[in-house]
């Protein structure tokens, strides 16, 4: 990998460095189990549009399908994303829609953009409108929109996406290659590109803990209010506050521990309140938590 060179770490957002010291989750609560049609549970949404209701997806290997669940692991559908092919889908977020996309209020995202040897000269987020869970009828999703796009200092493996009201995406690389980066998107001027390609802009690295295997980043999610970044590993949830002037500040680290098979997801339930899906391992089927952090 191809080090972040100076003049690529612009300040659109500091992350001031720190000493980490995570604290342990003040409520673990399983909720469910995620069906089997989803054994590899690699992102999780929330629908504020749908109460009750989350979207998953699987990783790669599998069909570009999305699937609704309740929190109990109830499947309610399982639905194409039309126009879409699934190569290495790693997070989805669940935002405003983009400008010029759709009517619609809210838009989910998939993350393409898995890369485990970083050989990807371009990866894709899919946008598409929310569709109706509870629509017996529906099969597929609307067709997508393709956000197609590269990173300014090479490929990078990035199984993190989190997107704010401002609709703006951060996507936060996974940390085989040290150090962890974070990279911003704005969603609204790529999608005059679609079918075309964009570039992201690297912000800075992220001082997390070089911990490897446990300590590799597997996902992240903005909060409704826009005001939280969390970037979560398997084992512990690292959380920023956005200031007054747009940055990003550190503010605590939770530790879950070895609760899931594989914890490869996480997003708000609501400001305080989050959920963590995880992919299924032989004999343990993959859980869903609701969590509260310190």
């Amino acid at each position: 990998m191809t080090p972040v060179p100076q003049h690529a770490t612009i300040a659109l957002v500091v992350l001031f460095h720190s000493t980490w010291t995570p604290l342990a989750a003040q409520d673990i609560e399983k909720t469910g189990i995620i069906p089997v049609e989803v054994s590899e549970s690699s992102g999780v949404a929330v629908s504020q549009r749908y109460p009750g209701v989350i979207w998953t997806h699987n990783d790669s290997g599998h069909r570009p399908f999305i699937y609704a669940l309740r929190l109990n692991g109830e499947l309610l559908a399982a639905l194409r994303l039309n126009g879409a092919r699934a190569n290495d889908w790693e997070d989805m977020a669940l935002g405003p829609c983009p400008t010029g996309v759709s009517d619609s209020e809210h838009c989910i995202y998939v993350a393409d953009t898995g890369d485990n040897f970083e050989r990807r000269g371009s990866v894709i987020i899919y946008v598409v409108p929310e569709p109706d869970p509870f629509d017996s009828a529906l099969r597929q999703t609307e067709r997508v929109h393709r956000i197609e796009f590269n990173y300014p200092d090479g490929p990078s493996d990035v199984e993190a996406l989190g997107v704010g009201p401002d609709r703006k995406a951060w996507l936060v690389t996974k940390g085989r290659t040290w150090p962890i980066r974070l990279y911003s998107l704005d969603l609204s001027a790529a999608i005059p590109q679609d079918n075309g390609q964009v570039t992201a802009t690297a912000v800075d690295t992220l001082g997390l803990p070089h911990v490897p295997l446990v300590g590799w980043v597997t996902s992240a999610a903005v909060s409704p209010s826009g005001q939280r970044l969390l970037v979560r590993t398997y084992v512990d949830i690292y959380s920023y506050l956005r200031t007054e002037d747009g940055l990003w500040f550190p503010q605590a680290a939770c530790h879950i521990g070895a609760i899931e098979p594989q914890g490869e997801a996480i997003d708000f339930l609501d400001e305080e309140t989050l959920v963590l899906t995880s992919e299924a391992l032989p004999g343990r089927p993959g859980p869903i938590h609701r969590v509260v952090c310190p």
